[in-house]
């Protein structure tokens, strides 16, 4: 495992510097573990995501309770 994924798994790095650091390791990582980083950037960003609209949705129905 790469300091990317473990930066990674660590909520160290968001899915955009990670994927801004892979960029930097692309001559540097074999192809198989670039599509393992590839998978942790791509669920981190849905983590982000989902997270987010949980978010919103909380914010949108507490203004209905006021």
């Amino acid at each position: 495992m790469c300091i990317i994924c473990v930066d990674l798994e660590k909520g160290k790095l968001t899915p955009w510097e990670a994927s801004r650091n892979r960029t930097e390791m692309l001559d540097i990582l074999d192809e198989e573990h670039l599509k393992e980083l590839d998978e942790k950037i791509t669920a981190s960003l849905k983590e982000y995501l989902i997270k987010l609209s949980i978010e919103n949705n909380l914010e949108s129905n507490s203004q209905f309770l006021n």
